[in-house]
């Protein structure tokens, strides 16, 4: 386990070579990864960075709201900021609901980090989603260009997004987390192929 908080340590300064920021957000949605990402924070970082946890109600499945409180509650245990950002999207749409969601996250959560002078937001896309990503693009038809891998930094909305566990598999976060004793949500929908 503390492999796994150095490892994360060494990721996170190979990230920021000239000094850490003053202030992070993360992105959390209560679910294992971002829960890990959260929790890795706060355990090795917690008092060099003001870390600011973000979490989405889309108010489309019938317990978001359930997911954005557990993950309030976690924050309010902890001592850390925490802030449900509510989804505006109406009219879902029938087809890419995903991409649709997706996009309208990363606005509320960009819109956030500028609004609260936040250069940093954080997520935990991790070693299976570079697999899954690479297998959509791959069905999808994308040439050489659109299967490279995730990005560990793209800059969008003037923020850059940081996928600092990209070097760690879905099994590693488990462990991390249950040696912790923290629970996780699970999101119904990621049973849905």
């Amino acid at each position: 386990i503390m492999v796994i908080e150095k490892k994360f340590s060494q990721i996170i300064y190979k990230i920021f070579t000239k000094k850490l920021p003053k202030k992070i957000a993360v992105a959390v949605s209560g679910g294992l990864d971002s829960m890990a990402l959260l929790l890795l924070f706060k355990n090795v970082f917690h008092k060099e960075i003001e870390i600011f946890c973000l979490t989405v109600d889309h108010n489309i499945r019938e317990n978001s709201h359930l997911d954005a409180k557990f993950v309030a509650n976690f924050c309010q245990k902890n001592s850390i900021n925490c802030t449900i950002l509510k989804s505006y999207l109406e009219n879902p749409p029938e087809a890419d609901i995903e991409g649709s969601l997706r996009e309208v996250r990363y606005n509320l959560l960009t819109e956030f980090c500028q609004q609260n002078k936040i250069k940093h937001l954080f997520t935990a896309h991790h070693e299976q989603d570079l697999a899954e990503n690479f297998l959509i693009r791959l069905f999808r038809g994308s040439g050489i260009d659109g299967l490279a891998a995730i990005d560990t930094t793209i800059f969008t909305n003037k923020i850059n997004i940081i996928r600092p566990l990209l070097e760690f598999s879905k099994d590693n976060l488990r462990q991390y987390l249950q040696s912790k004793k923290v629970d996780w949500t699970e999101d119904e929908t990621n049973d849905d192929e």
